[in-house]
């Protein structure tokens, strides 16, 4: 499940970085496109640090019960 976490998390920061550099292929005005991919990023960025947080936490509970 910690695999699928961080490959999500670069999953969103990948699309928002896409979303700023490609070329408007959505329809997004730029306003629109600058906000959703700093969203993304944001949001990505988030979801890394979350899937850290949660494998420290599992692997100090592991230590834990040795």
């Amino acid at each position: 499940m910690n695999i699928f976490g961080f490959a999500m998390a670069v999953l969103y920061v990948g699309l928002g970085i896409f979303l700023l550099v490609a070329n408007n292929i959505f329809g997004f005005s730029g306003f629109q496109q600058l906000g959703f991919g700093l969203i993304l990023i944001v949001y990505g960025l988030f979801r890394f640090y979350s899937a850290i947080k949660k494998k420290r936490e599992n692997e100090s509970e592991e230590d834990d019960e040795e």
